[in-house]
């Protein structure tokens, strides 16, 4: 799986030259996407689970992947939660996180832990306000999809790509490479 930077490959178009989704008088389709800014070393990149619980485990190696490129890795304050045996902590901890990784104005990138079927419940939680108010790359794939579905009709640019499940046993694949580009590209 590569990683893909998505703004306009949902339900919005960022082209003004592709065929939009006919916009409700409320949901104005976006022209333009907000790129978050690229990493750098030093910056903090939080690590939540908005869907499924994953294990401590998972998340302390994926942190230890982070260290490694010289970022700062922030574990969002419900991760390692699980409730109803398998979702990262109730609606309201999992949008609290969500919020707090976006409100944080030191944290500069979030990577979803897991998918899992609880990211659909935080979607009437969360507005296109919010989102947009302080961009950010979000990182996941699987149904963390859903999330990059409502950045894009906010107007940020996100990252379908690799999640902490996964990132420390693909440390060396394209996959990896590739999203560590994305996020670390020298200014220029």
């Amino acid at each position: 799986m590569a990683a893909i930077l998505t703004c306009g490959l949902m339900m919005t178009s960022c082209d003004e030259e592709a065929n939009p989704v006919i916009p409700t008088p409320d949901e104005p389709v976006v022209q333009n996407c907000v790129k978050p800014d690229y990493l750098k070393a030093g910056d903090k990149v939080a690590l939540i689970s908005p869907s499924y619980f994953t294990p401590m485990e998972n998340v302390e190696k994926t942190a230890d992947v982070l260290r490694s490129w010289g970022l700062e890795p922030v574990i969002g304050p419900n991760v390692g939660k699980v409730v109803d045996g398998r979702y990262a902590s109730t609606v309201a901890e999992r949008v609290s996180d969500i919020r707090w990784a976006l409100s944080d104005p030191s944290i500069k990138a979030i990577i979803c832990n897991r998918g899992g079927y609880g990211t659909i419940q935080l979607i009437d939680q969360l507005t296109l306000a919010e989102l947009k108010a302080s961009p950010k790359w979000l990182v996941g794939f699987s149904d963390i999809s859903t999330l990059h579905g409502l950045l894009t009709r906010a107007g940020v640019m996100s990252i379908h790509g690799t999640m902490s499940s996964f990132l420390p046993s693909v440390h060396i694949n394209i996959t990896l490479r590739l999203l560590r580009w994305l996020s670390l590209r020298p200014s220029s």
